[in-house]
């Protein structure tokens, strides 16, 4: 039932806890970047600033699928040099060649640019 107390019902309470996500630096650091880039998304103007964050990202996690498909939406909306566009696409296929359990992910990513 939708709701135990009007039906008179009471179950026990439940003797396993939630689990405490122990994150480490660099998966903290991560989460970090997905908030820059989420300020850099959200932006109204697009700084060299910025643009200098996006090839640094690029060059510090280009093992991470997902952020380098979001940097790519943040250089496709922001209209960002064509050569850091091209560093990004490059490095999906890279990815999509040495890990083919990403190909999906990355090839239907790729499909949203059009690319």
């Amino acid at each position: 039932p939708a709701d135990a107390d009007a039906f008179g019902l009471s179950y026990p309470v439940p003797t396993e806890k939630t689990h405490q996500i122990l994150y480490t630096s660099q998966q903290l650091e991560l989460h970090q970047q997905y908030g820059l880039l989420r300020q850099m998304r959200n932006a109204d103007s697009f700084s060299n600033h910025n643009l200098q964050l996006m090839h640094s990202l690029l060059n510090t996690y280009p093992d991470e699928w997902l952020l380098m498909l979001e940097l790519l939406e943040v250089a496709v909306d922001k209209k960002v040099d064509e050569g850091l566009k091209t560093a990004l696409v490059n490095n999906l296929l890279r990815l999509k060649h040495e890990q083919p359990k990403l190909d999906g992910l990355i090839s239907r990513g790729l499909k949203l640019f059009q690319l």
